[in-house]
Protein backbone atom coordinates (compact mmCIF):
# COMPACT_ATOMS: atom_id res chain seq x y z
CA UNK A 1 0.00 0.00 0.00
CA UNK A 2 2.89 2.19 0.74
CA UNK A 3 4.41 1.69 -2.46
CA UNK A 4 1.26 2.63 -4.26
CA UNK A 5 0.61 5.43 -2.24
CA UNK A 6 4.23 6.42 -3.01
CA UNK A 7 3.98 6.04 -6.73
CA UNK A 8 0.60 8.42 -6.62
CA UNK A 9 2.50 10.60 -5.28
CA UNK A 10 5.34 10.76 -8.10
CA UNK A 11 3.05 10.86 -10.83
CA UNK A 12 1.45 14.21 -9.15
CA UNK A 13 -2.01 12.37 -7.74
CA UNK A 14 -2.83 13.03 -4.43
CA UNK A 15 -4.59 10.20 -2.88
CA UNK A 16 -7.50 10.80 -1.22
CA UNK A 17 -11.23 11.15 -2.17
CA UNK A 18 -10.28 13.88 -4.96
CA UNK A 19 -8.67 11.31 -7.16
CA UNK A 20 -11.74 9.19 -6.70
CA UNK A 21 -13.94 11.52 -8.02
CA UNK A 22 -11.89 13.57 -10.35
CA UNK A 23 -9.64 10.91 -12.19
CA UNK A 24 -11.72 7.44 -12.44
CA UNK A 25 -9.61 7.11 -15.72
CA UNK A 26 -6.31 6.36 -13.25
CA UNK A 27 -8.98 4.15 -11.16
CA UNK A 28 -10.26 1.78 -13.29
CA UNK A 29 -6.79 1.24 -15.46
CA UNK A 30 -5.22 0.76 -11.80
CA UNK A 31 -8.23 -2.13 -11.23
CA UNK A 32 -7.85 -3.39 -14.41
CA UNK A 33 -4.01 -3.57 -14.16
CA UNK A 34 -4.18 -5.05 -10.98
CA UNK A 35 -7.19 -8.08 -12.01
CA UNK A 36 -4.66 -8.80 -15.01
CA UNK A 37 -1.07 -8.33 -13.36
CA UNK A 38 -3.17 -11.21 -10.05
CA UNK A 39 -3.60 -13.25 -12.98
CA UNK A 40 -0.82 -13.42 -14.64
CA UNK A 41 1.53 -13.82 -11.61
CA UNK A 42 -0.71 -16.44 -10.48
CA UNK A 43 -0.63 -18.38 -13.13
CA UNK A 44 3.05 -17.92 -13.56
CA UNK A 45 3.91 -18.71 -9.60
CA UNK A 46 1.64 -21.85 -10.02
CA UNK A 47 3.70 -22.75 -12.58
CA UNK A 48 7.35 -21.65 -11.48
CA UNK A 49 6.63 -22.72 -7.56
CA UNK A 50 9.30 -25.54 -7.34
CA UNK A 51 11.70 -23.72 -8.63
CA UNK A 52 11.07 -20.64 -6.71
CA UNK A 53 10.91 -22.95 -3.82
CA UNK A 54 14.92 -23.97 -4.21
CA UNK A 55 15.84 -20.15 -3.98
CA UNK A 56 14.82 -20.42 -0.62
CA UNK A 57 18.11 -22.44 0.52
CA UNK A 58 20.43 -19.87 -1.03
CA UNK A 59 21.93 -18.56 2.02
CA UNK A 60 21.40 -15.16 3.13
CA UNK A 61 25.33 -14.12 2.97
CA UNK A 62 25.34 -14.82 -0.67
CA UNK A 63 22.34 -12.90 -1.78
CA UNK A 64 22.47 -9.68 0.69
CA UNK A 65 25.95 -8.32 -0.98
CA UNK A 66 24.20 -8.88 -4.75
CA UNK A 67 21.11 -6.77 -3.97
CA UNK A 68 23.57 -4.03 -2.11
CA UNK A 69 25.49 -3.83 -4.96
CA UNK A 70 22.54 -3.58 -7.22
CA UNK A 71 20.97 -0.73 -4.95
CA UNK A 72 24.14 1.01 -5.10
CA UNK A 73 23.54 0.67 -9.03
CA UNK A 74 20.70 1.55 -8.84
CA UNK A 75 21.15 5.29 -6.85
CA UNK A 76 23.81 6.07 -9.17
CA UNK A 77 22.69 5.45 -12.32
CA UNK A 78 19.12 7.34 -11.93
CA UNK A 79 20.94 10.91 -12.17
CA UNK A 80 24.86 9.83 -12.63
CA UNK A 81 25.65 11.97 -8.56
CA UNK A 82 27.80 10.30 -5.94
CA UNK A 83 25.83 12.12 -3.74
CA UNK A 84 22.59 10.06 -4.41
CA UNK A 85 25.10 6.42 -3.33
CA UNK A 86 25.82 8.44 0.05
CA UNK A 87 21.82 9.19 0.40
CA UNK A 88 20.72 5.48 -0.50
CA UNK A 89 23.83 4.09 2.18
CA UNK A 90 22.68 7.05 5.32
CA UNK A 91 18.94 5.19 4.28
CA UNK A 92 20.41 1.52 4.76
CA UNK A 93 21.90 2.52 7.86
CA UNK A 94 18.92 4.23 8.88
CA UNK A 95 16.51 1.43 8.22
CA UNK A 96 19.12 -0.90 10.13
CA UNK A 97 18.72 1.03 12.93
CA UNK A 98 15.53 1.14 12.95
CA UNK A 99 14.94 -2.24 12.66
CA UNK A 100 17.48 -3.32 15.30
CA UNK A 101 15.80 -0.92 17.74
CA UNK A 102 12.47 -2.66 16.96
CA UNK A 103 10.30 0.34 15.27
CA UNK A 104 8.45 -0.48 12.38
CA UNK A 105 9.52 0.40 9.41
CA UNK A 106 6.31 0.36 6.90
CA UNK A 107 4.55 3.35 9.64
CA UNK A 108 7.55 5.58 9.18
CA UNK A 109 7.25 4.81 5.45
CA UNK A 110 3.36 5.32 5.19
CA UNK A 111 4.05 8.07 7.71
CA UNK A 112 6.56 10.01 4.90
CA UNK A 113 4.19 9.57 2.49
CA UNK A 114 0.96 10.72 3.98
CA UNK A 115 2.90 13.73 6.37
CA UNK A 116 2.32 16.20 3.71
CA UNK A 117 -1.73 15.63 3.60
CA UNK A 118 -2.05 14.88 7.29
CA UNK A 119 -0.30 18.47 7.95
CA UNK A 120 -2.52 20.56 5.32
CA UNK A 121 -5.67 18.46 7.01
CA UNK A 122 -4.40 19.65 10.24
CA UNK A 123 -4.42 23.55 9.29
CA UNK A 124 -7.49 23.32 7.17
CA UNK A 125 -8.87 22.29 10.45
CA UNK A 126 -7.20 24.90 12.68
CA UNK A 127 -8.06 27.55 10.60
CA UNK A 128 -11.56 26.73 9.49
CA UNK A 129 -12.76 25.89 13.25
CA UNK A 130 -9.83 25.96 15.59
CA UNK A 131 -8.64 23.56 18.56
CA UNK A 132 -12.61 22.84 18.96
CA UNK A 133 -12.41 21.24 15.89
CA UNK A 134 -10.78 18.35 16.54
CA UNK A 135 -13.66 17.75 19.78
CA UNK A 136 -16.44 18.69 18.44
CA UNK A 137 -17.12 16.42 14.97
CA UNK A 138 -18.17 12.44 16.18
CA UNK A 139 -15.26 11.30 13.78
CA UNK A 140 -12.63 13.33 15.26
CA UNK A 141 -13.35 13.00 18.77
CA UNK A 142 -13.50 9.33 18.37
CA UNK A 143 -10.03 9.01 17.22
CA UNK A 144 -8.84 11.12 19.78
CA UNK A 145 -9.99 9.09 22.58
CA UNK A 146 -8.67 5.38 20.51
CA UNK A 147 -5.50 7.04 20.65
CA UNK A 148 -5.35 7.83 24.01
CA UNK A 149 -6.22 4.62 24.89
CA UNK A 150 -3.48 3.04 22.78
CA UNK A 151 -1.02 5.67 24.41
CA UNK A 152 -1.98 5.23 27.84
CA UNK A 153 -2.86 0.81 27.17
CA UNK A 154 1.09 -0.55 27.83
CA UNK A 155 1.22 2.06 30.92
CA UNK A 156 -2.06 0.74 32.66
CA UNK A 157 -0.79 -2.83 31.80
CA UNK A 158 2.98 -2.29 33.30
CA UNK A 159 0.66 -1.08 36.48
CA UNK A 160 -0.97 -4.14 36.70
CA UNK A 161 1.88 -6.57 36.57
CA UNK A 162 3.32 -4.22 38.81
CA UNK A 163 0.58 -4.28 41.16
CA UNK A 164 0.00 -8.33 40.93
CA UNK A 165 3.59 -8.98 41.48
CA UNK A 166 2.92 -6.66 44.53
CA UNK A 167 0.24 -8.89 45.83
CA UNK A 168 2.25 -12.37 44.90
CA UNK A 169 5.17 -11.42 47.23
Amino acid sequence: MAVLLGALILHGLEPGPDLLINRMDVIFTLIFTLVLANILVSSLGLAATGKLAKLTKIPSSYIAPVIFCLSLIGAYSMNNLFGDVLVTLGFGFFGYFVKRLGYSRIALIIALLLGKITQESFHQTLVSMGVKGFFLRPISLSLFIIILIFLTLPYLKTLRKNSQKGVLE
